[in-house]
């Protein structure tokens, strides 16, 4: 479900809301006005993208391209899933120096940029949800989680002969030779915070299967129609090759 805030600047020919049913006028009013759009929402889009990048949070689209493309006077901006209490805080810090004001529906609480949040009664509950957002150590980055996840699946692998390669699509990669091809392991985190998901793939690559293979398989239909792959990722080089050589048989 789309969780999104409001964000405008106020006019000077509108009175300032006093109240939250104020606010809400405000914020009809502000969808009927002509554009051009306020340049302060780019602004506060490369703010908030500079501080929350894509790749680790995830958000609905692109709000710098949003923002400059925006033709009403109402920036409607979704915050993703995650830490969306965080993420409000930032838009609030960042906005209300811009001169914009704030409102988000789900929790009933609006910003404005002299300080004021509406309706008053629920001011303490925002100040002390930031209280409680200061008090938590900042949460781990993306890249912070793949330096990590890769560091624990080396101390694994490395005692039984992986050593790490570079690959391109994955975040980590690991190989191990063997008497006649090698074995790898590849893993990557895809995902946003704090919902990253974690994939992996083992492989085996053996030199004498390949060839059985190529004397199997016509190279015709090697590409096209045949798909070759083992069922098991297991220790004995002998197993390996058993299995390997099984599935190149059954396969062709």
């Amino acid at each position: 479900m789309s969780y999104d805030v409001h964000l405008w600047h106020q006019p000077a020919d509108r009175a300032a809301p006093a109240t939250f049913d104020d606010v809400g006028d405000t914020v009809m009013a502000m969808m009927q006005r002509p554009p051009p759009a306020n340049p302060r929402f780019a602004e506060l889009a490369q703010a908030l993208v500079a501080r929350n990048p894509t790749e680790e949070i995830g958000w609905i689209g692109d709000p710098v391209r949003a923002a400059r493309r925006l033709n009403q006077a109402l920036w409607v901006l979704a915050l993703p899933e995650g830490n969306r209490p965080r993420l409000l805080r930032e838009v609030v810090d960042l906005a209300l120096p811009l001169g914009l004001s704030v409102a988000d529906p789900q929790l009933g609480l609006a910003f404005l940029p002299d300080g004021t949040v509406l309706p008053p009664e629920n001011a303490p509950f925002w100040h002390e949800l930031k209280q409680e957002l200061d008090s938590h150590s900042p949460a781990p980055t993306k890249a912070q989680m793949r330096k990590l996840v890769a560091g624990k699946v080396r101390e694994v692998l490395e005692p039984h002969g992986f050593q790490p390669i570079r690959k391109e699509e994955a975040d980590a990669a690991f190989i191990r030779p063997l008497s006649t091809g090698h074995q790898m392991v590849w893993l990557g985190l895809y995902g946003a915070l704090p919902d990253l998901k974690l994939w992996v793939f083992c492989g085996h690559w053996d030199g004498e299967v390949q060839r059985i293979f190529n004397d199997v398989v016509p190279k015709r239909w090697q590409q096209a129609t045949v798909e070759f792959a083992l069922s098991k990722f297991v220790d004995s080089q002998e197993t390996e090759r058993g299995l390997a050589i099984y599935g190149a048989v059954w396969t062709g």
